[in-house]
């Protein structure tokens, strides 16, 4: 029940939340932003997967990472990537989308990364 309570505060917080979590989540280095997260790595690799100009909720984003939502409402990864500018948060009505920017320079390398590692192993 307290899980459920902070979850629910925490997922209602909006952009103050994101803006705090961000900043103290930033590595200087980028393989230790990605190691600072628990699944950031499953998370990026699904994220490169995926098509920029699609909004995508936070369990479709699990889905695709293949971790829990659970996991990833913990892992803070979401609000980390945002905090960096990969993907763009939307309240709208309902529940928060993300949407891919596809013109961060973080997206670019991740797609960049993916492609050079496929390119290498085939």
């Amino acid at each position: 029940m307290v899980l459920r309570r902070y979850l629910s505060e925490v997922i209602t917080l909006g952009d103050a939340y994101l803006a705090v979590m961000a900043e103290s989540t930033v590595s200087q280095r980028g393989w230790e932003f990605v190691a600072e997260h628990d699944g950031m790595a499953s998370v990026l690799g699904a994220i490169v997967e995926l098509e920029p100009g699609e909004s995508y909720t936070r369990a479709e984003l699990a889905d695709a990472a293949g971790m829990s939502l659970k996991d990833l409402y913990l892992s803070e990864t979401l609000t980390a990537l945002t905090g960096v500018g990969l993907l763009n948060r939307d309240e709208g009505e309902g529940e928060a989308t993300y949407a891919i920017d596809d013109d961060s320079p973080v997206y670019e390398r991740a797609v960049d990364f993916e492609q050079a590692l496929t390119e290498n192993t085939e």
